[in-house]
């Protein structure tokens, strides 16, 4: 069974003999004290994205409200607006909301034609649950389906 229990308190303890990553020891000991939560068995699920396309000509952004909210670090990395020639547009990306809504504006406008939404297979949730993959799956499992690719094109002008 699962190693945690909802609603059980729990206290991480790292001692002062303890070395870091280079060998060498930590000095002071740390007690971390938490409660455990129900478990995140659910995958991010790219068919509940909801994406908000700019208009051609502009530099506005394109929003994506997600289906719960993402690893910052993995929703900076993890996800590539891909232009019609195949190539990943350069821009800025915004996070919002905790996490469940990205943004992303380009450096130059929109053109009239058909984007990507490039997602990385390694983009994780929270909890380290994958696209049509759980964090503690079992080896082996086969893996949900997933969109590794959402395809759109900006709104005409008005």
């Amino acid at each position: 069974g699962r190693a945690l229990v909802a609603g059980e308190t729990y206290h991480l303890r790292v001692s002062e003999e303890a070395k870091d990553v280079m060998g060498c020891p930590i000095a002071t000991a740390h007690r971390i004290t938490f409660e455990a939560t129900e478990a995140d068995l659910a995958s991010p699920s790219t068919t509940d994205w909801e994406l908000s396309a700019p208009r051609i000509g502009t530099r506005a952004p394109l929003i994506v409200l997600l289906d719960g909210p993402l690893d910052h670090l993995s929703l900076a990395y993890r996800l590539r607006v891909i232009g019609p020639d195949g190539v990943p547009i350069p821009g800025r990306i915004t996070l919002q909301a905790a996490e469940t809504r990205w943004q992303f504006t380009p450096n130059a406008p929109w053109r009239d034609a058909t984007y990507q939404l490039a997602i990385d297979p390694q983009l994780e949730d929270l909890a380290g649950n994958r696209p049509g993959v759980l964090f503690d799956q079992p080896i082996g499992t086969p893996h949900k389906p997933w969109t590794p690719q959402l395809v759109w094109s900006p709104k005409p002008p008005d």
